[in-house]
């Protein structure tokens, strides 16, 4: 099986109804619905009063957990109006308490993103021990054990 990197779209605004638009385009409303909740619960983001708009780019349809923290990083960045750089992969499932879970294929994962022209990649921390050597040299590694360590990425 061939990895394949996806571009996140995530944009956050301020609610003129009572009841905020939640909507997304190329994964599943529910799957959308509890990372919000995550991101409120364990994360303190004040986004219920907020509209959020989350699109795969491309029209492709995911139900791969493993972009859960692209998602929820997109989402972040366009509520603090901070980015990640354009270099950068995002890779991990997420929990109901904001933890990163590992992910399978990490390796093939990786070497997709070095063949792109990545240089940054984000992924669990739980991760690390199935990475070898030379592949840690041709990235670089930003291992995540919660969704907050990842925001703390955004510049």
């Amino acid at each position: 099986i061939r990895a394949f990197l996806i571009e996140v779209q995530a944009l956050i605004a301020s609610s003129g109804f009572s009841m905020p638009t939640r909507k997304c385009s190329g994964l599943d409303q529910n799957r959308l619905s509890l990372l919000l909740a995550v991101l409120e619960k364990k994360i303190r983001f004040q986004i219920k009063d907020m509209d959020v708009f989350v699109s795969i780019a491309g029209g492709m349809k995911i139900k791969e957990p493993a972009i859960d923290l692209a998602i929820l990083l997109a989402i972040a960045s366009s509520f603090s109006n901070r980015n990640l750089t354009s270099n950068t992969v995002v890779i991990g499932e997420v929990g109901l308490s904001g933890e990163v879970r590992s992910v399978t294929r990490i390796e093939s994962r990786i070497k997709e993103a070095i063949n792109m022209g990545f240089e940054n990649i984000i992924l669990p921390k739980q991760n690390l021990k199935e990475i070898t050597d030379s592949i840690k040299q041709k990235i670089n590694i930003l291992p995540v054990d919660t969704v907050e360590d990842a925001i703390d990425q955004l510049v």
